[in-house]
């Protein structure tokens, strides 16, 4: 009952079933579903009833691959590809390339995956798959030159902030300015936010420029592409009371009277927001105070005047619980709290 896995003398991966905690004992509900699998896939239960045929997610994609590069017309190629994202999540990416463009959308498989193993048919996901394909495939061939050219590529240059420990294997790839827990890292803006490329040190490379200038261009920038929006948390829950999500919400409003929501205009990675030039002086001199910042994640940060709040380690443990309970693994900024300092202008970690 531990999830561990085996291998068939034909190489396929059996995979105990228990890892849900499911009663797997014969006859019991647990040992139904393990047993309704098995004939799905064709596959003859041990003596010991608890193995189930599981394709791996590398054995998914690579199934998905053949099909599709048999089904659909017009492509270049249909590649995998493995995909870091933030805080060390790794995806499964899945490339078709028409014959019309030298760009192509990645298709996580994650979700497909799940779904798979849950009894989806290949075949469903495989047409959903495709679709996915054809709603965002470039018609085009784009020039992509530009990218290689600082002074064009200079003008996308921003800066979004990461959390320094979850993204160690990212960063020793990546350029960054580490600031409290988090690092700055810069990419380029595409289609006014629409699209991203993180700036790799190859891509740095390239440039023949050094950091200081491409942080300073990211400083420079980023206000300009992405400017600051402050909202209190008691408005932003009301619009989603008149947006139809009930009394909850209303009573949820009525307790976040005194907490202003940070971000950016187009509320995507708007956490760096708070390291704008000014931005929490002039807060804190609106509120007459220092003030908590609560990092509620990658796209915005709760400002919270201390005389409204309670203590740091109160405030830490409800970020930390709320980032365990509610926030996407990819979107966490951060479990600890920070403070500004209105007299000395000073942000530092409180808890």
């Amino acid at each position: 009952k531990d999830g561990t896995s085996y291998m068939t003398d034909d190489g396929l991966m059996l995979q105990d079933l228990v890892n849900t905690g499911a009663d797997v004992a014969e006859g019991g509900e647990g040992w139904l579903s393990v047993q309704s699998m098995a004939e799905k896939h064709g596959v003859e239960l041990t003596e010991d009833r608890e193995l189930l045929v599981e394709c791996c997610e590398e054995d998914f994609a690579e199934k998905v691959k053949a099909v599709i590069e048999k089904s659909l017309s017009g492509i270049k190629e249909v590649h995998i590809q493995n995909v870091l994202k933030n805080n060390s999540v790794k995806l499964t990416g899945l490339v078709i390339v028409s014959k019309e463009s030298n760009v192509a959308p990645n298709i996580y498989l994650e979700s497909y995956y799940e779904r798979y193993k849950n009894g989806t048919e290949l075949e469903i996901l495989v047409h959903e798959i495709i679709r996915q394909y054809r709603i965002g495939k470039c018609t085009e061939k784009i020039n992509l030159g530009f990218i290689l050219d600082w002074e064009e590529a200079k003008k996308m240059v921003a800066y979004k902030v990461i959390n320094r420990e979850k993204n160690e294997e990212l960063l020793v790839k990546t350029p960054h300015r580490d600031v409290l827990d988090l690092s700055k890292v810069c990419y380029l803006s595409l289609n006014q936010g629409d699209g991203s490329i993180l700036i790799h040190k190859q891509l740095f490379d390239m440039w023949h420029i050094d950091e200081e200038e491409l942080f300073q261009t990211a400083e420079k920038n980023t206000p300009r592409l992405f400017p600051p929006s402050v909202k209190s948390v008691h408005d932003v829950v009301c619009e989603l009371w008149e947006e139809g999500l009930g009394e909850e919400a209303k009573i949820s409003a009525d307790c976040q009277i005194g907490m202003y929501l940070l971000t950016n205009k187009q509320k995507h990675t708007g956490a760096g927001v708070m390291f704008y030039d000014g931005i929490l002086k002039e807060m804190a001199q609106a509120f007459q105070g220092d003030l908590y910042i609560l990092p509620s994640s990658t796209h915005e940060v709760i400002i919270l005047p201390v005389v409204e709040g309670g203590s740091a380690e109160e405030l830490a443990e409800m970020v930390k619980e709320i980032n365990a309970a509610m926030v996407d693994k990819e979107e966490i900024l951060s479990n600890h709290v920070y403070y500004y300092k209105r007299e000395t202008k000073e942000l530092c970690i409180a808890a």
